[in-house]
C-alpha cells in the first residue's frame, strides 16, 4: 500500500515519534511501504491540513489543547463521508467509544496496551485505507451492472404473454402480439390510453392505480405482482395474473414501465369455486362448536350470522325469531348496518314478502335466483343492484315455527348445488339448537329462582360484619355465620351441639355476678316476642373472658308463634379495655415530646395544631399558636392551605415527604412529614418535624466543590501520566527485543503495568463517588435480571422495589457483588430480596459461597488494600451508595455463604 497519507493528531511529541517507530516497525514486520505521516497537535491546525488535502485516513488523539476528538470528527465527516477516521487516546471510556461509534468513528483504541495494540492500529489503518478504495470501485461496478439489468429485462418483451410498455407518465406505447390477439384491440387503439383505464372494470381501478402509485415510489429491480380482471373489445372479462416493473435509467429516474400479464380467467374461477365451498365447509363447523358451548339464544344467532359472513361465502344473513303469534320477537342481521328498519316492521307486523311464505310452507330451501322478479317488495333483497341470489329456508322443530333464515350469496358467487345443500344442514342445526335452549332457559331459570330463594338469606349473614347466629324454638343454635364462631373461638358445628345457656359459655355479667337463664337474651324474646337491644355480658372464649353485646329478635311464623330467634354478636372486649390503654399511651408520648430536640407538632385535617412540644410551640409567633396551621413558613390565619401546603399534599396522597425551607435570616430547615392513618386507612393527622440543618448543608456544599476540584485534577494528572507510562513501557520493549537491558526491561514493565493498574483503579473508584446530578426510577428486577446474564452462576430475583438513582452506576453496584460471589466467594447461587422501614430500602444480596476469610472482614471497605490489588469491587460499590446517599455494610458471613446489605433512600426523600 506505497504512498498512503495519514495524517496523526497528536500534542504529545514524544508520543507521536515513538507511535510512527512503531508503525514503521509494523510495516517491516508485513513487508509493505510505510505509512506517509503527517503529525500535527492542535484541531485548528487538523482542520487547515483537511480543508488543503485528502487523506488516505486520520489517527486523532481524543483529548487534545483545543478541544477533543469528537469535535474534530463532526466536522471531518461533513467533508468526508467515506474517508477512515480512528480514534487512539489515553483515556479508555466506553461511554466516548460509543458516542464516536455512533458519530462515524471507523475504529477506537487506547495508547497503554504494549506492542500488540501498535500491530492491531496499524492492520485497522491498512484494513480501512482498503475498504474504502473497494466501495469506490464497488459504486462502479454497480452502476454498470443496472446498464445490463436494463437490457435483460428488454428482452422479456419477445415472451408469449400478454406484455404492455407505459412511458414515464405511465400512458401505453406498445402491447406485444399476444396481448393484440387476447384483448382485441391492436396496439394502435390503444396507443396513449392510460395506465388506468376503460380496458379496467371500475371495482379494478383503485388497486390498479395503487400499483401504479407502488411502482413510481419502489427501489430499481423490484417487481409487483397483482391480480385484476379487464375488459375486452367484445366486452368479455378475463383474469390476469400481472407482474409489473419500472424501468429507470443510469442516475435511476424512471423512463418508463413493463407489465407481464398471464390470463388466469377459467383457473381463477374453479379456485373461487373451491374456496368458497371450503370457506362455507369451516363456516359450518365454527357454527356446530358455536352451538355446542354456547347458552344464549341471541348471542347465538349474532355470532352464527357474524361467522358466516367474516368466512366470505355470504354477502348477507339474517334470521328472525317468531313468537307463537307468529310475530317477529328478535331479529339478528350479519351486521348492524345491514339491519334495515323497513324490513324489522314487516316482520313484526307479520308481513312477509313472497320468498318467505314460500318457505313457511315448505321444509327445503327457496333459492331466489331473480330476486327483482319475486320479491319486489322485500325491503333487504330490493337495495341490491343488480340483485344478488338469495336463499330462504324455515327454522322449524318438533311441529313448531321458530323462525327464518335468509341469506344472499357473495357478489362473485353463482349458485349450486352444494350451497343449497350446506343451507340446509346449517338451517336444521339451528333449528334444533334453539329449541334446545328454549327448553334449557326454562329449566335454568326454575333452578335459579330456587338456588336463590335458598342462599338468600344466609348470603346475608355470611356477608354481614358482624357476628349472627340463629336459635330455634328451643334455643338450641341452628346457624352460625363466620364472624360468630371467630367472636365466640368455636367452630359451626361445635355450635350447634350447644344451647344459649349451655354451661360451657360460662356466662357472667360485667362485674362477674352469675346471670339467671331467665334474664339471658333468648329468654326475654321469648317470653315477650319483642326484639332486645345492646345486653352485654361476658362468656368462656378459649383460656379467656370476652365481653359480648347482643342485639336479638324473634322468628315468628305464619301464625306469629315464636319459633325462634336471630341474634348480633359484637365483641366490645377491646373497647372496654381502650380507654385505659389511651391513657397510658397519653403519657408516654408527653414524655417522649419533652424529650426532643427538634420542633414538632401535630396539624388534623383543618389545618390546626392539635399537638406540639415546648420547641414546636417557641418555633411559631405567640399569638397564633392556637390559630389555624397553614404551610412551614408560618401561621396565616386563614381556613384554608397555601398553594403547594406540603401537609394539604400529604393529605392528598397519603405519602411522607421531606422540605427545606430557608428563613430570612438565612437559616436552612429540614421539614419532615409523617402521615397518621384512622382505622379506614385515610390519612386523620399529619405529624412534623422541623430540624435546623444550616451546617451540615454548607458542609456538604463544601464537600461537593472539593471532590469535583479533586477529580478534575486527578483526571488532568492521569492523562499526562498514561502517555508517560506508555512511552517508558514501549521503549523498555524495544530494549528487550533488540536485546538492550534485557535483565531490566522485564522488570521495567512490570512496574509500569502495576502504576497503570493502580491508576485506573484511583480514576474509577473517583468517579463512583461524583455525586449523582440526575435520580431516575431504577426497577431492580429488570436490571438484576439484566446483569444475572452476565454470569454463569443462579441468580434469584425476589420482590424487590423501585429505586431513585443513576440506572448505570447502581447496575454497577450489584455486578461488583455477584462478580465477588462467583469469583472470590465460588458460590453457585446468589439470592436478591428486599424489605422497607422508616430507614430506607434494605436490598440483601446473599450468596451460598466459602464466605470471607475472618481477618479481612474488618477491612473489606479500606482503600489503603488497593495497593495490594484487591477491594476494588467494594469500594466502588461502597462510593457509588454512598454517591446516591445510601450505604453499604456486611451483614453476615461464615461457611454457609455471605449476606451484603444495600440501604437505597425511599424515593421520596433526598440524599
Amino acid at each position: 500500500m506505497p504512498g498512503r497519507a495519514v495524517l496523526h493528531v497528536e500534542d504529545d511529541a514524544d508520543y507521536a515519534e515513538m507511535f510512527q517507530l512503531q508503525m514503521r516497525r509494523q510495516a517491516r514486520k508485513a513487508g509493505s511501504d510505510p505509512l506517509m505521516f503527517e503529525t500535527v497537535p492542535t484541531l485548528q491546525k487538523a482542520y487547515e491540513r483537511c480543508d488543503d488535502r485528502a487523506y488516505d485516513c486520520v489517527v486523532c488523539d481524543y483529548q487534545l489543547p483545543d478541544g477533543n476528538g469528537l469535535d474534530f470528527l463532526g466536522r471531518y465527516r461533513s467533508l468526508h463521508t467515506h474517508r477512515p477516521l480512528i480514534f487512539l487516546t489515553g483515556q479508555g471510556d466506553e461511554s466516548v467509544a460509543r458516542l464516536a461509534f455512533k458519530m462515524g468513528a471507523n475504529d477506537y483504541f487506547t495508547k497503554d496496551d504494549g506492542f500488540a495494540v501498535y500491530e492491531r492500529i496499524y492492520n485497522a489503518i491498512c484494513t480501512q485505507i482498503r475498504h474504502f478504495e473497494e466501495g469506490r470501485v464497488r459504486r462502479e461496478t454497480e452502476r454498470k451492472l443496472r446498464s445490463e439489468q436494463e437490457w435483460a429485462r428488454t428482452y422479456f418483451r419477445l415472451a408469449d404473454v400478454l406484455m404492455m410498455g407505459y412511458d414515464a407518465a405511465g400512458t401505453i406505447t406498445h402491447i406485444n402480439d399476444a396481448g393484440q390477439r387476447i384483448l382485441g384491440y391492436s396496439c394502435e387503439e390503444l396507443h396513449g390510453v392510460p395506465f388506468v383505464c376503460e380496458l379496467h372494470p371500475p371495482y379494478e381501478r383503485e388497486d390498479v392505480r395503487d400499483v401504479l402509485e407502488r411502482l413510481r415510489t419502489s427501489p430499481p429491480g423490484t417487481v409487483i405482482t397483482n391480480e385484476n380482471d379487464m375488459v375486452t373489445k367484445d366486452g368479455k372479462r378475463r383474469t390476469f395474473l400481472w407482474r409489473n416493473s419500472a424501468i429507470f435509467d443510469e442516475k435511476g429516474r424512471i423512463t418508463g414501465f413493463l407489465a407481464s400479464g398471464m390470463d388466469i380467467t377459467e383457473r381463477t374461477r374453479q379456485e373461487m369455486r373451491i374456496r368458497h365451498l371450503n370457506r362455507l365447509l369451516d363456516a359450518m363447523r365454527s357454527v356446530n362448536q358455536l352451538i355446542a358451548r354456547e347458552q344464549d339464544a341471541s348471542t347465538l344467532l349474532q355470532r352464527a350470522c357474524d361467522i358466516m359472513v367474516t368466512s366470505h361465502g355470504y354477502a348477507d344473513i339474517h334470521i328472525a325469531l317468531f313468537n307463537e303469534d307468529g310475530s317477529c320477537r328478535d331479529f339478528s342481521p350479519s351486521s348492524p348496518g345491514s339491519d334495515t328498519p323497513d324490513m324489522r316492521k314487516s316482520l313484526e307486523t307479520k308481513t312477509l314478502p313472497p320468498c318467505m311464505k314460500r318457505a313457511m310452507d315448505q321444509d327445503r330451501t327457496v333459492v331466489v335466483c331473480r330476486p327483482d322478479d319475486i320479491c319486489r317488495t322485500c325491503a333487504i333483497c330490493d337495495r341490491h343492484d343488480p340483485p344478488q341470489t338469495t336463499l330462504v329456508h324455515r327454522l322449524s322443530y318438533a311441529g313448531r315455527d321458530i323462525g327464518v333464515i335468509f341469506v344472499r350469496l357473495a357478489s362473485d358467487c353463482e349458485s349450486c348445488v352444494q350451497d343449497v345443500e350446506l343451507f340446509d344442514e346449517m338451517a336444521h342445526d339451528l333449528s334444533f339448537a334453539l329449541h334446545s335452549l328454549e327448553l334449557k332457559a326454562s329449566k335454568n331459570h326454575a333452578e335459579k329462582q330456587l338456588r336463590e330463594d335458598r342462599t338468600y338469606y344466609r348470603t346475608i349473614m355470611e356477608a354481614s360484619p358482624i357476628g349472627i347466629v340463629t336459635l330455634d324454638r328451643d334455643g338450641r343454635i341452628t346457624h352460625a355465620n363466620t364472624e360468630a364462631q371467630r367472636i365466640t373461638g368455636r367452630s359451626l358445628e361445635t355450635l350447634k351441639s350447644m344451647s344459649f345457656d349451655d354451661s360451657a359459655w360460662d356466662i357472667k355479667s360485667n362485674d362477674g355476678g352469675h346471670i339467671p337463664s331467665s334474664n339471658l337474651p333468648f329468654s326475654i324474646v321469648r317470653d315477650r316476642l319483642r326484639p332486645v337491644y345492646d345486653v352485654r355480658h361476658t362468656i368462656r372464649k378459649d383460656d379467656t373472658s370476652i365481653v359480648l353485646s347482643i342485639n336479638a329478635s324473634p322468628i315468628l311464623d305464619e301464625h306469629g308463634l315464636f319459633r325462634g330467634m336471630v341474634a348480633t354478636l359484637t365483641d366490645k372486649t377491646s373497647e372496654m379495655s381502650r380507654n385505659d390503654i389511651l391513657t397510658k399511651m397519653h403519657q408516654l408520648m408527653n414524655e417522649m415530646l419533652t424529650a426532643m430536640d427538634d420542633h414538632f407538632y401535630v396539624v388534623d385535617s383543618r389545618y390546626r395544631i392539635v399537638m406540639s412540644n415546648q420547641l414546636g410551640c417557641n418555633y411559631l409567633p405567640p399569638d397564633k399558636r392556637s390559630d389555624s396551621f397553614l404551610c412551614y413558613r408560618m401561621i396565616k390565619g386563614r381556613g384554608v392551605p397555601c398553594d403547594g401546603c406540603p401537609v394539604a399534599e400529604i393529605f392528598c396522597n397519603g405519602m411522607r415527604s421531606v422540605n427545606e425551607h430557608v428563613t430570612d435570616d438565612g437559616s436552612t430547615f429540614e421539614v419532615r412529614y409523617f402521615p397518621i392513618f384512622d382505622d379506614n386507612d385515610d390519612v386523620a393527622l399529619v405529624s412534623c418535624l422541623s430540624r435546623d440543618v444550616s451546617s451540615f448543608r454548607e458542609l456538604d456544599r463544601a464537600h461537593r466543590e472539593k471532590e469535583r476540584i479533586l477529580t478534575h485534577f486527578s483526571h488532568v494528572v492521569s492523562h499526562h501520566l498514561k502517555n508517560y507510562l506508555a512511552a517508558i513501557r514501549c521503549y523498555a520493549e524495544l530494549q528487550a527485543e533488540e536485546g538492550l537491558g534485557k535483565e531490566y526491561a522485564p522488570l521495567i514493565i512490570a512496574a509500569v503495568d502495576r502504576m497503570n493498574a493502580y491508576v485506573n483503579s484511583q480514576l474509577h473508584l473517583a468517579t463512583a463517588g461524583k455525586p449523582v446530578d440526575t435520580f431516575h426510577d431504577v426497577g431492580l428486577r429488570d436490571l438484576l435480571e439484566k446483569v444475572a446474564d452476565s454470569y454463569p452462576l443462579s441468580v434469584v430475583v425476589g420482590d424487590v422495589p423501585h429505586v431513585r438513582g443513576d440506572p448505570q452506576r447502581i447496575e454497577e453496584v450489584f455486578s461488583n457483588l455477584i462478580h465477588n460471589a462467583w469469583k472470590n466467594g465460588n458460590a453457585g447461587r446468589v439470592e436478591i430480596f428486599s424489605t422497607t422501614d422508616d430507614e430506607g430500602i434494605h436490598v440483601f444480596v446473599a450468596d451460598d459461597g466459602h464466605g470471607i476469610p475472618p481477618e479481612r472482614t474488618k477491612r473489606l471497605f479500606d482503600k489503603t488494600q488497593l495497593s495490594h490489588g484487591s477491594g476494588l469491587g467494594l469500594l466502588v460499590a461502597q462510593e457509588v451508595m454512598h454517591a446516591h446517599g445510601g450505604s453499604i455494610r456486611l451483614k453476615s458471613t461464615g461457611p454457609e455463604g455471605t449476606v451484603m446489605e444495600l440501604v437505597f433512600l425511599h424515593p421520596q426523600m433526598k440524599p
